[in-house]
């Protein structure tokens, strides 16, 4: 799931969407950053984890996997998937300590999803989450969490009230517009602070048979600025 290779499109385009960020918090640093998108299949998790990774190389980071209904960190970043995780730290069955994973080779540390729990939007809306949010933000410079899709369950919303801001996820030409706009809208009316949207999958080459030089890539050379973004809009 990982695909961090130097000065490869893919890798140009997160660092660029990492750029963004930092760039929308010079004053207030984003210390809590929650990803999400409208359904399932639209690639969240990956952006999550190599959002993660990128930023693991200047800073403490922790990649904390919230989709309890759904989880895919563990398996994607080559971890163990039964260790103890978030269900079990949230239940005081575990310490931080214990839950931590690190990736080998990076200084990327995981927070897996540990142990399916029967109600997770329970377990997402207890006071106890939020208490376990704040200790692991005392501990790491960066908190990056997966959540799951927006328009399937309220977690997403929740954990979003507790972030400093949000990125959500759409698939490029596949993701309606309508569904993306009802999922920011879901979120905005939760107070959510969204600081990104990302364009993910975004076929270039397409683009530019449609668009020509105003795609943002035959302008640029072969991989134009590998992905563009505006204001809060990133293209991966």
């Amino acid at each position: 799931a990982v695909d961090l290779e130097p000065h490869t499109p893919y890798s140009e385009s997160i660092g660029t969407a990492a750029t963004g960020v930092a760039l929308t918090g010079l004053d207030q640093p984003r210390k809590l950053i929650a990803i999400t998108s409208s359904i399932p299949g639209e690639g969240k998790s990956t952006l999550a984890m190599n959002f993660a990774m990128f930023n693991s190389r200047i800073k403490p980071v922790v990649l904390v996997d919230a989709d309890l209904r759904k989880p895919t960190v563990a398996s994607g970043l080559g971890l163990d998937p039964n260790a103890k995780g978030l269900a079990e730290l949230v239940a005081g069955m575990a310490t931080l300590d214990e839950c931590l994973q690190r990736v080998d080779g990076t200084n990327l540390q995981v927070i897996a999803a540990g142990r399916i729990p029967p109600n997770p939007l329970e377990l997402i809306a207890s006071a106890r989450f939020r208490e376990v949010l704040g200790h692991i933000r005392a501990r790491f410079d960066m908190v990056i969490v997966d959540c799951p899709p927006v328009n399937l369950v309220s977690d997403a919303l929740i954990i979003g009230t507790q972030a400093t801001g949000m990125i959500y996820v759409a698939k490029s030409d596949e993701t309606p517009l309508p569904l993306v706009r009802s999922g920011l809208q879901r979120v905005s009316q939760a107070g959510v602070n969204v600081i990104g949207v990302v364009l993910n999958m975004h076929d270039f080459k397409k683009a530019e048979r449609y668009y020509g030089e105003y795609s943002g890539y035959g302008k640029y050379g072969k991989y134009g600025k590998y992905g563009y973004y505006g204001k809060k809009v990133f293209a991966t």
